[in-house]
């Protein structure tokens, strides 16, 4: 997997300098796209492999994104947090 690490810097600096500059920052989880990149050593799944299917009610029980979307909606992670949202980069 690679990671869009300029992009994932860029929405950090921006919202620190947004937050040190004294503008109303809202508090938003960030959801960026890695990229699968296939390399010479990834070699295919054994022959009869199956992925399991992912438990009932968890993050990744939906392949679309609104497991996370939902999950952010779910209220505070912490006490005295306010909900959070997504912002897909």
């Amino acid at each position: 997997m690679r990671q869009p690490i300029q992009a994932m810097a860029l929405a950090a600096v921006r919202a620190l300098c947004d937050e040190i500059a004294g503008h109303a920052v809202s508090h938003t989880e960030y959801v960026f796209d890695p990229e699968l990149v296939v390399r010479a050593s990834t070699a295919a799944a054994p022959t009869g492999y199956t992925v399991p299917a992912p438990l009932p009610g968890s993050r990744h029980a939906a392949r679309d994104g609104s497991a996370r979307a939902s999950a952010a909606q779910d209220g505070p992670a912490r006490p005295g947090a306010g909900p959070i949202a997504s912002q897909r980069v």
